[in-house]
């Protein structure tokens, strides 16, 4: 062969040594040199591409230089391609909520783990899709799976997706600036559950911690909170937990959930969105409630913001309503004020189930916020906190002091978790499983009532007889009951 395996071009013959061996110059001899270099020259590369490479090529470290621009998906890449993201990056030609880009060199066909970036021509309106290259149109959702709100493309936004293997994720960009703002609902995922897991009022009370139930002593109802299944795809985001009423007998009382957002001014005189998820049963389904919401600003009337409708089924369905809040120009704000939620409705039986609710500024559906268990936990203490060993949040013992006077009084402070809304009020489950341990190891049940000594601490007061104490003797006192517990409620 012509060429050694190395890049050397070996020749047939020489021509000196031919000389120098009395050989002479013969058709024959000069035929297989010829043919050597034909053979040579086959192997190599042409300028005009006439001769392919049959096997991989290395380059030594070595570069192609002043290539052009790639223009099909098996043509090298020029590193400004790359950079311009010529590849990946179109301008959308499409309408509201169906985009279609055009890449060049054209995608063949959809696969998993695709990254594409497009300049929106006008705002989603609701649900929206891709088309790329005419491959046929895939939904764009949002984080969690979700379908996308109104406005989460903007006209004019730089929108990044990723494709996975069913639909294309929103990575990046799309959210206008005026977007959806922070969730003003706390315990919107139904985490914190304080005073018990399961109700049943006989009038509007609190439940799970920041959610009231609306109900009668008329109207059978039960609060309980209920667990999702691991897994489960009817409500994104994977939650762990949702607020079910149900009622047993319909009657004319009118009965659902409400929530108190803390100040009338929250979200005035700007757009608002309230997003939930919610199911019925079956002696419920096809029953309509009202969501309905107001400013209620305590010095002056209450101002009607909205009142919808939602139509209950056994499947979990999600609503969405764009709000907008009125401004509070004229208005007088007294003690309490704040903005009601409600989903309610009158003589219906079965049940209602909610989870995920959220309420934001702007005109697009908000995220629930990413906060963990503790987070949640602090925000609601601000409105109530339970203190005792069923919740196992408190050490067993404290330290108190006797009045000095004798009298077997006792003054206990307590500092509060956190800065409560007012002074909160103090109640005390089973009192009477408070004892009180002293230095020389008497100990005996005491009674006991609590209170808030301002928004950051509270006291715990307690009496019993005075042969057990002694002046300004050290004393200790503790649960011996897990039903026990102090409640301080600052709530609306």
């Amino acid at each position: 062969m012509p060429f050694d395996g190395n890049g050397t071009f070996n020749r047939v013959h020489n021509w000196e040594a031919d000389k120098a061996q009395g050989l002479y110059i013969s058709a024959a001899r000069m035929d297989e040199e010829l043919d050597g270099f034909a053979t040579g020259l086959t192997q190599c590369l042409t300028r005009g591409g006439q001769s392919p490479p049959t096997t991989d090529l290395p380059m030594a470290g070595q570069r192609h230089t002043g290539v052009g621009n790639a223009s099909a998906r098996t043509h090298y890449a020029a590193v400004g391609q790359v950079q311009d993201n010529a590849f990946t990056y179109a301008p959308d030609t499409g309408s509201a909520n169906a985009c279609v880009i055009g890449l060049s060199p054209a995608v063949t066909a959809y696969g998993a783990g695709q990254h594409f970036r497009f300049k929106a021509a006008q705002a989603n309106t609701g649900a929206a899709t891709l088309d790329v290259n005419g491959l046929g149109a895939r939904a764009i959702l949002g984080p969690g799976g979700r379908a996308l709100g109104e406005g989460e493309i903007p006209a004019g936004g730089m929108v990044e997706v990723i494709y996975d293997g069913t639909a294309f994720q929103l990575t990046g960009g799309g959210r206008p600036s005026s977007g959806a703002g922070d969730s003003v609902i706390i315990n919107g995922n139904f985490a914190v559950w304080q005073r018990a897991t399961s109700f049943t009022p006989t009038g509007t009370a609190y439940t799970a911690d920041r959610h009231q139930a609306l109900a009668t002593a008329a109207a059978g109802v039960t609060v309980t909170r209920q667990a999702f299944a691991c897994g489960q795809t009817a409500v994104p985001g994977e939650p762990a937990w949702y607020w079910q009423l149900t009622r047993t007998t319909a009657n004319g009382d009118s009965i659902g959930w409400r929530y108190l957002v803390e100040d009338c001014r929250t979200l005035a005189g700007g757009a608002a969105t309230l997003c939930f998820w919610y199911k019925g049963d079956a002696p419920s389904n096809g029953v309509a409630l009202t969501v309905g919401v107001w400013q209620v600003p305590k010095g002056s009337a209450t101002v009607q913001v909205c009142s919808n409708t939602i139509t209950l089924s056994g499947a979990w369905q999600k609503a969405l309503f764009t709000l907008n809040m009125p401004n509070l120009v004229g208005a007088s704000l007294g003690d309490d004020h704040h903005v009601r939620l409600e989903i309610s409705g009158a003589n219906w039986a079965g049940e209602l189930s909610l989870a995920q609710i959220r309420l934001a500024a702007g005109t697009v559906e908000p995220d629930m916020p990413a906060r963990g268990f503790g987070a949640e936990q602090l925000l609601c203490f601000r409105y109530f906190w339970a203190m005792g060993h069923r919740l196992g949040n408190v050490m067993h013992h404290s330290v108190g002091f006797v009045n000095r006077d004798g009298t077997g009084g006792l003054w206990v402070p307590i500092s509060l978790p956190v800065v409560m809304r007012v002074t909160p009020t103090g109640t005390v489950l089973n009192p009477t499983k408070i004892n009180l341990f002293q230095a020389n190891n008497n100990h005996q049940a005491i009674a006991a009532n609590a209170g808030g000594a301002g928004t950051a601490s509270g006291f715990l007061s307690m009496s019993t007889a005075t042969s057990v104490l002694g002046v300004a003797q050290v004393s200790f006192w503790g649960f011996s009951d897990p039903q026990c517990e102090i409640q301080f409620d600052a709530e609306l």
